[in-house]
């Protein structure tokens, strides 16, 4: 006769010693436990009773009850082992078995496990539907908890037919929740359903801080990473109570960092990540900010999302932060302090010396936040200078950068401050175009001012060319998909720039008049041959045909007036 107990005792010691098993034989402790419960199977169908340690014989329901438990421990074991197929059919056995004993208190957190198990298979074998399928059974059933007064038993319990310790079993059925939320919340980001995945993440994030993190800083990311989900939806407030609760985690944990001095680099490195988030996330409130403040009428409208709210109130502390959109400048530049701080003290971490790549990226996200608070400056001179500070943190990473080394980043950058000259460009010309109606003494500085800034923007997109030529100095005929837009856009901003110098001497504008035109039927005659780039330029190609028309008209204007 054999003791139940004392078959979940061995197995549970063999489990314990599968950390040890040989690279070679990685499965060892794993099949001696399959073959101790497959044994323990076989004894209880040849004798057809069991001794459980009871002390007196178990009820047949109690026995079927025994052998679900048994059916889904080796199950899951198959699982483990790489054998879903086969742990599929036993779990579905044990589910049925657990289903036909009514005895919901013995089985409830059984049938919680082994619906997990089963949708932890489904998601392996991309069969995302029916993973979706048991797992939101399993939590219907766990929703049923809440109105039992009885106690529930855990799988180890019903070996040994008694509760063995009531706070382990409590922690059991909450392990399963925890773990049910978040395998459908991978789930649904499988099926497509971003919303429902964000709510499940978001909920398997609470269940974890209630029950007790046990890695805080990468709960502190998790929460930081979601918000990224929320605010690049417009969901705002949902996105900033998540960066709130990674920056009071940190904060919390800090002390105790620094004291002990252990993981001290991860824990800097992940401050600076969530950092980032902030600053993210005070871009995208800036640039959602500006959308709703280009619709007629302006409306103050935000959105928001079902999701649950962490409990600890300090986590209040850290939502001093705007979630509500910004209509003037003076609200838009709150946001964009937050966020420049955020990048400030993320700089501290990402020094240019020891992580260049994400040095690079803080400046531009820096230049990113000044792009997009500019829309809401209404003075030119103002606009212009925030545009001149872009260009100047632009241009001093550019001076130490190793362009071959980084020569994505480089290229990234080379355009955005061209782009940047091209925003400044603007400015000029709207003001030299205010003064001529004015006929100001200060139009011909102004001008001046104007074509240099031009020349400026020449420059750097020629040197940005310059990054995609071949060792003969020659930009290749065929371009890559990814490639194709920025080269060509560039030859577009070149031949534009060079459209709209000031000048009085007629040859100067001649000659100025013939260059771009030569840039902007490089990109027709580009297009001409490529069906991708003509997609690509789709609202650029008609403005160079027609630009090519004009400028050509202009000349002939000129020289035959």
């Amino acid at each position: 006769m054999i003791e139940a107990a004392s078959v979940y005792s061995h197995y549970e010691s063999l489990i314990e010693n599968s950390v040890k098993d040989p690279e070679t034989d990685p499965y060892r402790s794993k099949y001696k436990a399959i073959c101790c419960l497959n044994g323990f199977l076989d004894v209880m169908t040849t004798f057809g009773t069991i001794k459980q340690g009871f002390e007196s014989s178990p009820n047949e329901l109690h026995i079927l009850c025994l052998r679900a438990a048994v059916l889904f421990l080796v199950g899951k074991l198959k699982c483990e082992t790489n054998e879903a197929g086969i742990a599929e059919t036993l779990l579905l056995e044990s589910l049925s078995k657990a289903s036909a004993t009514l005895d919901v208190q013995k089985t409830l957190q059984l049938k919680l496990s082994i619906l997990n198990q089963l949708g932890l298979i489904y998601c392996d074998l991309s069969k995302h539907e029916q993973a979706e399928g048991v797992l939101l059974e399993a939590i219907s059933l766990y929703e049923e908890t809440k109105n039992m007064s009885d106690k529930l038993w855990c799988v180890k319990d019903i070996f040994y037919g008694k509760i063995v310790d009531q706070n382990v079993s409590d922690d059991n059925l909450e392990s399963e929740n925890t773990l049910t939320l978040y395998y459908i919340a991978q789930v649904y980001q499988h099926l497509g359903k971003s919303s429902e995945s964000a709510k499940y993440c978001s909920l398997t994030l609470r269940k974890q801080l209630e029950r007790g993190v046990t890695d805080t800083i990468y709960w502190a990311l998790n929460c930081a990473t979601l918000s990224q989900y929320f605010a690049s939806r417009n969901f705002f407030e949902e996105a900033r109570h998540h960066l709130a609760a990674a920056s009071w985690m940190m904060e919390k944990i800090s002390l105790e960092v620094q004291e002990n001095n252990e993981g001290l680099e991860r824990y800097h490195y992940r401050l600076a990540d969530i950092q980032r988030c902030w600053a993210k996330y005070d871009l995208l409130l800036i640039d959602h900010s500006w959308e709703l403040v280009q619709e007629t009428p302006v409306e103050k409208h935000e959105l928001h999302f079902n999701c649950p709210r962490f409990p600890e109130a300090e986590i209040a502390r850290f939502e001093d932060v705007p979630f509500q959109t910004a209509r003037t400048f003076e609200e838009a530049r709150v946001i964009f302090l937050h966020g420049q701080k955020m990048l400030n003290a993320a700089k501290s971490y990402y020094s240019l010396e020891d992580r260049a790549t994400d040095y690079f990226e803080i400046v531009q996200e820096h230049s990113h936040l000044y792009r997009s608070l500019a829309k809401f400056e209404v003075d030119n001179g103002r606009e212009s200078k925030m545009h001149r500070r872009r260009i100047d943190m632009l241009e001093d990473i550019l001076k130490v950068m190793n362009k071959t080394l980084y020569l994505n980043v480089a290229q990234q950058i080379y355009f955005e401050l061209g782009e940047t000259y091209s925003d400044l460009f603007a400015l000029k010309l709207e003001k030299v175009e205010a003064l001529k109606k004015l006929h100001d003494h200060a139009t011909l500085p102004a001008v001046v001012k104007a074509n240099q800034v031009a020349e400026k923007a020449i420059k750097v997109f020629t040197e940005f060319l310059d990054l995609y030529r071949d060792k003969n100095g020659k930009i290749p005929e065929s371009l890559g998909e990814d490639n194709i837009r920025p080269v060509l856009l560039a030859r577009f901003y070149i031949g534009r720039f060079t459209s709209k110098f000031y000048s009085t001497d007629t040859k100067k504008i001649i000659q100025s008049f013939r260059s771009a035109i030569e840039h902007f039927e490089y990109v027709i005659q580009y297009c001409a041959n490529s069906k991708l780039a003509k997609d690509l330029l789709s609202e650029e190609l008609p403005v160079c045909t027609e630009m090519v028309q004009l400028l050509s008209l202009k000349i002939q204007r000129i020289v035959n007036p």
